[in-house]
């Protein structure tokens, strides 16, 4: 959904509908018989159960970064860092509301990025993009194009010390790549 830039479950489902490379690509059965894209309520539940999963996600990140490390030995030399706004499917919480429910972020807020952009006639103007949600910081090695670090937090942290953080915990996880 976010390498698609699908803004809810329902446009991925079409997607997947429509894609049976795709669908084969996320490990969905291919057959004749039966419905190969899951209802909307399973990615839900999926999502709600990967959530707690987090200490586990790392440790495979971190893993296969280790393996890739092994495998590619210059893994490291050129590295790039960025970040991306990831738009909230959820709705942002009323004032003063901290309850779970399903239908709220509670987690996500908004983030303001601005860019200074050259017209045609010359001149600078000022464009504003604004989201809800979060923001992936990453850091990935420019000649495999590949990640070897990654944070996300809240949208409207900036970009600048949360990519020395991640600078320091790359070097402290994979000493091999950042010297």
């Amino acid at each position: 959904g976010v390498v698609y830039e699908h803004k809810s479950i329902e446009s991925l489902r079409r997607e997947l509908k429509r894609n049976t490379r795709l669908c084969w690509l996320c490990g969905f059965e291919l057959t004749k018989d039966k419905e190969m894209v899951p209802p909307a309520w399973v990615y839900t539940r999926f999502l709600k159960k990967l959530m707690g999963l987090q200490g586990e996600i790392d440790w495979m990140f971190d893993e296969l970064v280790e393996d890739l490390r092994r495998e590619l030995p210059d893994l490291g030399q050129y590295l790039a860092m960025d970040g991306k706004a990831l738009l909230s499917v959820a709705r942002p919480k009323k004032e003063r509301e901290e309850k779970r429910d399903g239908r709220r972020d509670i987690d996500a807020d908004k983030g303001v990025k601005t860019y200074w952009v050259k017209g045609e006639n010359g001149n600078l103007w000022e464009q504003v993009k604004s989201w809800f949600g979060y923001k992936l910081h990453l850091i990935a090695d420019a000649k495999y194009e590949l990640p070897v670090a990654y944070e996300v937090t809240k949208a409207s942290r900036n970009e600048m010390p949360e990519g020395k953080k991640l600078i320091k915990s790359l070097k402290e996880k994979h000493p091999g790549i950042i010297g």
